[in-house]
């Protein structure tokens, strides 16, 4: 003879403690709400099994006996996430950590691989980020603007996604500002004048008519410009913008027709100074 524990197939009826003996177990067999259950040496029920799983709470509408067992375990599918639950005795709590939900941690250790699909956002700087945005290439956002980008082959580009450069060139440092390629080759760049301009430091100026080339303003220790004059004059001037030449504070006149040199700045006090006249 087949031996029948208590039983009932209505959706969320669960057996009422008191009702049973100890030992005697009790089964849901609807499909909604499957569970085997017992009593306790306290006279609690206990839920043995299997999980819930669902967007709704272990017997929230109660047929039968309400409230849930310590230790009793759902699945929670609410939003397509999936998250391990378990009934503490007063609260549901997570075990796990839903897709799209924020970690209220001060640090997170992860021991193994952290994957994301796309990016990783500074908190409160949405337009900060370290970002995946192709297979084997990663790259640095800042304001909105991709300043840097490494592709499979190590490739690296500046300023943009396809800004590599041309093969041959380096990167060149703007100070506070992002930096650039330029043609190797010392960084100086020759720029022949016939009007008055100001200067900028790594030029090689040539100059071909008589004009007055103004120094940069607020130079550096170290900052360097070339002058070759082929103006066939006497009269051209480096005008000084508010820093020494030769330790004087006038203006310099170059009165050899043929004069080329090299200006550095060194300090306040003796501002350019001239190296290799002839």
């Amino acid at each position: 003879m087949a031996i029948q524990n208590l039983r009932s197939a209505v959706a969320n009826k669960r057996p009422v403690a008191s009702s049973m003996s100890d030992g005697q177990i009790a089964v849901n067999t609807n499909a909604t709400s499957t569970g085997v259950f017992f009593k306790d040496a306290s006279g609690n029920l206990i839920k043995a099994g299997p999980a819930s799983v669902g967007t709704s709470a272990p017997n929230s509408s109660p047929a039968g006996s309400s409230g849930n067992s310590i230790g009793e375990i759902w699945l929670d599918t609410t939003g397509g996430n999936y998250v391990v639950k378990v009934w503490d005795g007063s609260a549901w709590q997570a075990s796990g950590i839903a897709s799209g939900t924020a970690i209220n941690a001060s640090t997170l250790d992860v021991t193994g691989d952290a994957t994301i699909a796309d990016k990783i956002i500074h908190s409160g700087d949405t337009n900060t980020a370290i970002r995946f945005p192709a297979v084997d290439t990663f790259a640095i956002e800042t304001d909105g603007t991709e300043r840097i980008r490494v592709t499979s082959t190590g490739a690296l580009a500046i300023e943009g996604a396809s800004n590599y450069g041309t093969s041959g060139q380096v990167l060149t440092s703007n100070a506070n500002d992002a930096p650039t390629w330029q043609d190797a080759g010392g960084g100086i760049t020759t720029s022949v004048i016939s009007s008055s301009t100001t200067a900028v430091k790594d030029y090689l100026y040539v100059f071909t008519a008589n004009l007055t080339l103004t120094l940069p303003a607020s130079p550096s220790s170290g900052d360097s410009l070339k002058i070759s004059n082929l103006s066939g004059v006497a009269t051209c001037v480096l005008q000084r913008n508010g820093s020494n030449i030769m330790a004087v504070s006038d203006n310099l006149t170059l009165d050899n027709q043929y004069a080329s040199f090299e200006l550095i700045y060194t300090d306040t006090t003796r501002g350019w100074v001239i190296v290799g006249s002839n």
